[in-house]
């Protein structure tokens, strides 16, 4: 069985599970992402979380990089050592493990990995200022629920995600690349998807990240035939399991 893989980049995770539990992975990014320059608001964010933030919130581990990448090297890691009051939360368990990886010890992650039920979480919380680097297309959840609950979000965008400028190969045919299940990393990915296809041949199986991404298919006119429990590479392969023992 053959597995596709679409998103821009960090495909190789996914790819080693999936290969590991015996599926043949194709891997052809349907998305393309850029750097936005934006070193003043890298720089404002930066010393927001020196100063005043009480909160860091990654939604994306693209928008940490992509911040990283405008800002003094460590500057962020050295910021999150520094001060052991503020909180830090992400949206799953790889934007977790991302700010781990810079030093956090306790993150806030939500059940359901998406930005709205994030956003009920620290809606819990007392309100404060909140840090959150972003991507061009982010969702707009999180200051959509908190500000009205009295938080400040410091939000400031790092990069942008576009559909690939040349078609990928399968474009022109899934079957015709032996291409069994499509898996779906995010709500992007869809529409990319279906820049190039406005149909899925029946064989085809759907995989969704969460929720949000399922709910894009359905909006596509498609069909999710399995959603993972969580953004980790092994519930996805999970989810492409359940996906192909429906086939």
């Amino acid at each position: 069985m053959s597995v596709l893989l679409i998103r821009a980049n960090r495909n190789d995770r996914d790819k080693e599970v999936l290969a590991s539990r015996g599926f043949d992975v194709i891997v052809e990014p349907y998305l393309q992402i850029a750097q936005i320059d934006n070193p003043e608001g890298a720089a404002r964010l930066l010393n927001a979380l020196k100063s005043e933030a009480d909160w860091l919130v990654v939604t994306s581990v693209n928008a940490l990089h992509y911040w990283s990448n405008q800002v003094e090297e460590n500057s962020i890691a050295a910021t999150i050592g520094a001060r052991p009051e503020l909180r830090i939360a992400a949206i799953g368990d790889t934007t977790a493990t991302a700010v781990r990886n810079l030093g956090a010890r306790e993150v806030v992650t939500p059940d359901e990995g998406t930005s709205r039920v994030l956003a009920d979480v620290l809606g819990e919380y007392r309100p404060g200022i909140i840090v959150l680097p972003s991507g061009s297309i982010s969702m707009r959840s999180i200051p959509d629920t908190l500000t009205p609950r009295g938080f400040t979000v410091l939000e400031e965008t790092f990069y942008r995600t576009d559909v690939v400028d040349e078609p990928p190969s399968t474009a022109d045919s899934l079957t015709g690349h032996g291409v069994d299940v499509v898996v779906f990393r995010s709500p992007s990915a869809v529409r990319a998807f279906k820049h190039f296809h406005q149909s899925i041949p029946e064989p085809v199986r759907l995989v969704a990240s969460g929720p949000t991404t399922a709910a894009e298919i359905l909006e596509a006119g498609w069909q999710t035939d399995a959603t993972a429990t969580n953004s980790s590479a092994e519930a996805l392969a999970d989810a492409v399991a359940r996906a192909v023992e429906k086939a």
